[in-house]
């Protein structure tokens, strides 16, 4: 296996780089404590981060789930196995934790199932 030795000036194209050393470096003030000058460049870098990358939503899932490809087996499939889970959590008896492994298994079979169907289509 062959290690390549990238830095960062290799990611980064100049104008790039010349962009966030001019927004995003403070100058740093000798007179002020260390905390401060760390605070402000920490606050500089988020900053430009924020521009050039955005910036998510709280509470958003950062992974789309694909359910518009769920077929009709695969919905009951999931339902079964959250109406199998909701009941293992009220009675906490094993019988009931066995059937919703079972079910989970079977879910996942059956998500499988769709995912290769959907992508021999393709």
């Amino acid at each position: 296996m062959t290690y390549v030795d990238i830095s960062i000036s290799d990611i980064v194209s100049t104008p790039e780089r010349i962009l966030f050393q001019e927004n995003s470096i403070p100058e740093i003030n000798p007179t002020v404590s260390a905390a401060i000058n760390w605070q402000q460049c920490a606050d500089a870098v988020r900053k430009v981060a924020s521009e050039r990358l955005g910036v998510t939503k709280p509470g958003t899932s950062r992974i789309k789930k694909e359910t518009w490809r769920w077929t009709n087996e695969v919905e009951a499939a999931i339902k079964s196995k959250k109406e199998a889970f909701k009941q293992w959590r009220q009675t906490r008896i094993q019988q009931d934790k066995d059937s919703y492994n079972l079910r989970k298994k079977e879910a996942k079979i059956q998500i499988a199932k769709a995912k290769q169907e959907h992508f021999e289509d393709l």
